[in-house]
């Protein structure tokens, strides 16, 4: 039987919300998905992962082939744009029940994979080592102090030779206070180096539940209590000098209430911090938040809290976040998209003029209600996101997805909701090409479903007033085909239209769409039940560059 760790929410109300406007939106193209041929129904591939370079390592804590629930993780490499599985990694000394790969983290060619269920949940962390192609456990972690029930490997970072480890029950400072290790690596060997506290431990803190660690600079958090608010959460700093790590302070929410649980994760990147409060109400109950910090003069500050723009009821937005060289990718692993619970969903945030803004929203049609997409991974141009529950290969046998964040395509302008609340946006996948033969679809989401509609394209956007809302494309405007959408959903905001591009691109029909050349698409559709008279629902826009 295979055991639930996180909670399910059915039936839960969907709060509509109108999307902003996007400065300088990116675009999440799918590159490929990710599955291994022997993961199965229940194994739950995806349930954590690591993203570095053209490495990437997913668990399945799940899979029964060392004993039920033993676990294990893959490496997939790529190569150009194909990815492949390098390898399948198991702990040297699997049993059943060591849930092998709830967590992992990994840089260059170090891997990291932790069983906190590990030896009556006093758990263990397992590192992994690569040499050309193949992999070799390391290292087995497990000091010899663990008690049963400590679950050491609850969260994990690592940083060159720097491994950070968790161990939110271990009850040294007070029963379930908490605790975190740090351990370096010399040559080929792993030792202790030190054994954090909160800087104000309290029994029940759980302080190491989660974690983040870039060179010596090292986050723990204690997602269940502060200052007598129980749940509210926050995060202790703490900065090595020589080998003796020491406090810098914490980082916690301004406005922060009982029940937020700020920490739940953590990133760190330099002087920036960002700590997801998935519980936080600020937009709707548990819709959750995500906040960021900056470090000046050894002190941590908040200086931004960022929410979701169609923050909805229960969406989880902040579990998990991701920052990498100026990009922030943050999690809604229980979502409320195309009219399903729980699908998922992940957005993007730039950081603009010492601003964080979204600039979009990702999706994939691929997963049903339940499925949890939005365990995000950020590296440089490419976003690792998986979904553990999705049934690829069985139920909640998981899957996970590779995208491209591209500047080539971006979403502007601003939509125009319909007279029964639909809320219509463009998505974009693939690559615009003269040559390629994959497709470039652009898709219009939470359309009518009986009315047919159009795309419009031209080589300049503007910002028109028309029929109540934004004409985004500049004239003159290129109309194509209307078509009748798909139904892809429970009506009335249930139609999805799909176009591939690349036909219209490479048909020859417009001698404007040429390499380079810089194109904007909108959708439009009748709207005959709109009190205004004016019968149009109108999408954002989707601009983009033609490439080879």
């Amino acid at each position: 039987m295979k055991l639930d760790l996180t909670p399910r929410r059915p039936g839960a109300a969907v709060l509509l919300a109108l999307l902003a406007p996007l400065a300088s939106a990116q675009i999440a193209t799918e590159q490929a998905t990710l599955l291994p041929g022997d993961v199965a129904a229940g194994d739950s591939f995806g349930y954590d992962a690591g993203l570095d370079g053209d490495t990437a390592v997913v668990t399945a804590p799940f899979h029964d082939v060392a004993g039920d629930d033993a676990g294990a993780a893959y490496v997939f490499v790529r190569s150009g744009t194909d990815w492949a599985q390098q390898a399948k990694l198991l702990a040297g000394d699997a049993v059943a029940g060591d849930r092998f790969g709830l967590w992992t983290v990994l840089e260059g060619d170090t891997a990291v994979v932790a069983a906190p269920d590990r030896g009556a949940a006093a758990g263990g962390v397992y590192v992994f080592v690569r040499a050309g192609t193949s992999w070799s456990q390391q290292a087995l972690l497990a000091p010899a102090e663990l008690e049963a029930g400590d679950r050491f490997g609850d969260s994990l970072a690592l940083s060159g030779d720097a491994l950070l480890v968790g161990a939110p029950d271990d009850d040294d400072a007070g029963d379930g206070a908490g605790a975190a290790y740090v351990f370096t690596r010399a040559g080929t060997s792993w030792s202790m180096q030190a054994k954090l506290f909160a800087h104000a431990p309290a029994p029940g803190e759980r302080f190491g539940h989660s974690v983040a660690l870039e060179g010596d600079t090292a986050l723990v958090a204690s997602i269940l209590g502060f200052g007598g608010a129980a749940g509210t959460g926050r995060a202790d700093a703490f900065l090595r000098v020589g080998t003796a790590w020491t406090s810098q302070g914490s980082l916690f929410a301004a406005d922060g209430a009982s029940g937020d649980q700020l920490g739940r994760w953590l990133a760190v990147e330099g002087d920036t911090a960002v700590a997801g409060a998935y519980a936080s109400d600020e937009a709707a109950p548990d819709a959750g938040a995500a906040y960021v910090f900056e470090r000046t003069g050894g002190a941590w500050s908040e200086v931004q809290k960022l929410v979701a723009s169609n923050a909805s009821i229960d969406d989880f937005f902040g579990w998990p976040v991701s920052l990498d060289a100026g990009r922030l990718a943050v999690g809604a692993w229980l979502a409320n998209e195309f009219n399903q619970d729980d699908t998922g969903a992940a957005y993007l945030f730039e950081l603009e003029a010492g601003t964080w803004r979204e600039t979009s929203r990702v999706l994939n049609a691929s997963v049903a209600g339940g499925d949890g997409f939005g365990w995000c991974r950020l590296d440089g141009d490419t976003l690792l996101l998986t979904a553990f529950r999705e049934d690829a290969q069985g139920a909640d046998s998981g899957a996970a997805h590779v995208y491209l964040v591209s500047e080539l395509t971006r979403t502007y302008c601003a939509g125009k909701p319909s007279s029964v609340g639909c809320v219509p946006f463009l998505a974009a996948h693939g690559l615009p090409s003269v040559s390629s033969t994959e497709t470039f679809e652009i898709q219009a989401w939470n359309v009518h479903l009986h009315e047919a509609g159009l795309m419009l394209y031209g080589f300049g956007r503007s910002n028109l007033a028309f029929h109540g809302g934004t004409l985004c494309v500049k004239a003159p405007r290129v109309r194509l085909p209307p078509k009748f959408p798909l139904n892809y959903g429970l009506p009335p905001c249930a139609g999805l239209l799909r176009r591939n591009f690349n036909k219209t691109i490479q048909s020859a029909a417009d001698p404007m769409l040429t390499v380079g050349q810089r194109t904007y698409v909108q959708f439009r559709q009748r709207d005959p039940a709109d009190p205004t008279g004016f019968g149009d629902s109108l999408t954002d826009g989707v601009m983009f560059t033609i490439r080879p």
